[in-house]
């Protein structure tokens, strides 16, 4: 499990010294900079050297000479996303960290991960560090532990051994999503799913949680793989509008997915929801605005955001946090459900 390291992270008089040349030598080499002449020989021992030693430059020390300010807590941009809440609580997060003495820095490089991710986070000096697991393995949380990370909290649907894990259970989405319409009256479902395979691991994993509680209710419940094209959208929603055992309502992998269905259904006539209700997830801000407004899963934004900076501000002074579970969900009751 990560723990923060107890002394100073190696600094480029160390990495001179182990390779037995000049500071200004590792400048040169490590900062690529133009027109030295370095031996091929020379720029192996320093790469060496900063490696064996797990060497990151010092980028909050340049912001500090040029502008008086260091950042303490570096949010790498997520890859998967985690929806319109999600967004939300970010923000707060950044909104209120400087509060806690903790001012925050949004890393938008979606691209880099595992141990050259790592080395780039590591290099702003940052008291703490919230990134998704997937991109930061075993290899990764040692290089930002040695590099003086006190507090790394990752965020992801499962949790991890090496290190604190914020865990959003992607099956509870489609396990209340199915038990609050069963509480409203509807035995025959169907479950909207993208076909783009990018977010595909967030879509199984709700569509699972929605399957086992359909099973568990005893409803029917309807896998539906939706094209954004609209010709196939129109085929799909006609195939709806003829049918007469239709599901009554419908659940859409996220609220920006269920903004599609409701037009498609719309577009052949079909009313929503007195033909059919919908049900998205994540709660986006153009739900509440979207006619008809769209009834959203989701978790409250600033219970995350405080839950966040809470577990981070006690790792930074030496707690080590058991499993971090999300805020609970919620239904936000809107006109579409």
């Amino acid at each position: 499990m990560f723990a923060p390291r107890t002394h100073k992270p190696a600094t480029s008089g160390d990495v001179a010294r182990l390779a037995g040349v000049s500071r200004a030598t590792v400048s040169f080499v490590l900062n690529d900079k133009q027109g030295a002449r370095i031996s091929e020989d020379t720029r192996r021992r320093v790469q060496l050297a900063a490696e064996e030693l797990n060497y990151t430059p010092n980028n909050s020390a340049r912001q500090l000479r040029r502008n008086g300010g260091v950042e303490g807590l570096l949010i790498p941009a997520p890859v998967l996303g985690f929806g319109g809440a999600m967004d939300a609580a970010f923000a707060l997060i950044a909104r209120h960290s400087a509060d806690a003495g903790l001012p925050t820095i949004v890393h938008a490089d979606h691209d880099i991960a595992g141990v050259e991710g790592a080395r780039v986070w590591a290099s702003y000096r940052p008291e703490a560090v919230l990134v998704e697991t997937l991109r930061c393995d075993a290899p990764a949380t040692e290089v930002l532990r040695r590099a003086g990370v006190r507090a790394l909290l990752l965020m992801g649907s499962h949790p991890v051994p090496h290190a604190p894990c914020l865990v959003i259970d992607q099956r509870l989405y489609g396990q209340r999503a199915v038990e609050s319409l069963a509480a409203k009256g509807h035995h025959r479902l169907a479950w909207l799913h993208p076909a783009d395979s990018s977010i595909a691991e967030f879509a199984l994993q709700r569509r699972a949680g929605a399957q086992e509680a359909a099973a568990r209710l005893g409803l029917s419940l309807n896998l539906v793989s939706m094209d954004a094209d609209p010709r196939s959208l129109k085929d799909w929603a006609r195939g709806w509008r003829d049918a007469n055992d239709r599901p009554t309502a419908a659940i859409a992998y996220d609220d920006r997915f269920a903004y599609t269905a409701i037009r498609a259904l719309f577009d052949t006539g079909l009313s929503v929801p007195r033909d059919i209700a919908v049900l998205g997830a994540d709660d986006y801000a153009t739900s509440s605005v979207f006619l008809p407004s769209v009834t959203t899963i989701a978790f409250n934004a600033e219970d995350m955001a405080d839950l966040i900076l809470g577990t981070i501000t006690r790792m930074i002074v030496g707690e080590t946090p058991p499993l971090v579970s999300a805020p609970p969900l919620k239904v936000i009751q809107r006109e579409s459900a």
